[in-house]
């Protein structure tokens, strides 16, 4: 299933509700940071230590949908972005996954 993304250009945009979220709907904050919805919890992604470019290809890579398998988004983006940030990314799947 396709994620919806939504992007906050400003502190003042609206924050979707739970109510609309499934899981893994992602929010871009104006930071960069990136909040992932997993049932009724957000995971944060740190986003803001990332180039615009390696949230661009985050982004564009979930935007058909979240993997079933960490060991296949590992070996699809490891050198594409950053370690820590795919180590979060990858406990996120876990997460969606289960």
């Amino acid at each position: 299933m396709k994620p919806s993304i939504y992007i906050l250009r400003k502190n003042s945009d609206i924050f979707p509700s739970r109510e609309i979220c499934s899981p893994g709907d992602m929010v871009i904050l104006p930071s960069g940071d990136v909040l992932v919805f997993v049932g009724n919890m957000w995971d944060l992604l740190p986003g803001r230590y990332i180039t615009i470019e390696e949230l661009k290809e985050f982004v564009s890579y979930i935007s058909s949908g979240w993997p079933d398998d960490p060991n296949d988004a590992q070996a699809d983006l490891e050198g594409r972005l950053p370690e820590l940030f795919l180590e979060k990314m990858l406990n996120t799947v876990r997460r969606l996954a289960s």
